[in-house]
């Protein structure tokens, strides 16, 4: 499995940012106890939830000390009560408001580019909207039909509970966008299989 060194280089390479910025923002999740720490010669191994974490601090952290703070807000962040779209595959019994970001993007980095429950989350046609200027996500993936051909988009917003609408009404939207394939190239540089993430549920 790979390390939090190789994590930081594949970030740093498929997101397009320093590596000297990414190296410091995942060093303030380590930290805070959020990604593995190496101990004497010890090197463990990271998890795409670990990814899922560094990706959120990447993105949305416009300076390094608010990093950690970052990727734990982001990961929390829920789709609207109501507004899971009826496809989507989650657990059995759980209502749409288990479901987090942190839960969703562990699961688009733990599919590898398959779509094998319907939802390309990893597809050149996938984008995730990392919103900046308030915590938010969107995200736009391609639905496959029987004979895989794109049928439909499922469009997925995560948002703070329990925050007034007029929250999000905000005069400028500042966002990171990351495509599908970058998420599929980090998985792949990193090793993840199909299935790690195991249920999307938080």
């Amino acid at each position: 499995m790979a390390t939090v060194a190789e994590l930081v280089e594949s970030l740093a390479n498929r997101l397009g940012e320093p590596v000297a910025t990414v190296r410091q923002k995942v060093r303030r999740l380590q930290d805070e106890g959020l990604l593995p720490l190496a101990s004497g010669r010890l090197v463990p191994a990271i998890t795409a939830r670990h990814a899922a974490l560094a990706i959120f601090a990447v993105a949305t952290a416009g300076s390094i000390k608010v990093a950690s703070g970052n990727a734990n807000r982001y990961a929390q962040l829920k789709p609207p009560i109501g507004h899971l779209p009826r496809h989507f595959p989650i657990t059995p019994g759980h209502e749409d408001e288990t479901l987090t970001a942190l839960a969703f993007l562990t699961k688009a980095l733990s599919s590898l580019g398959s779509s094998a429950d319907g939802v390309g989350y990893t597809n050149a046609n996938a984008v995730y909207d990392f919103c900046i200027s308030w915590p938010e996500l969107f995200v736009r993936a391609p639905i496959f039909g029987g004979d895989d051909d794109a049928v439909n988009t499922l469009h997925l917003r995560f948002v703070e509970t329990g925050v007034s609408a007029s929250h999000w009404q905000e005069p400028v939207k500042k966002t990171f966008s990351i495509g599908g394939i970058a998420l599929a190239y980090i998985a792949y540089d990193l090793g993840f299989t199909s299935g790690e993430a195991g249920e999307i549920v938080g």
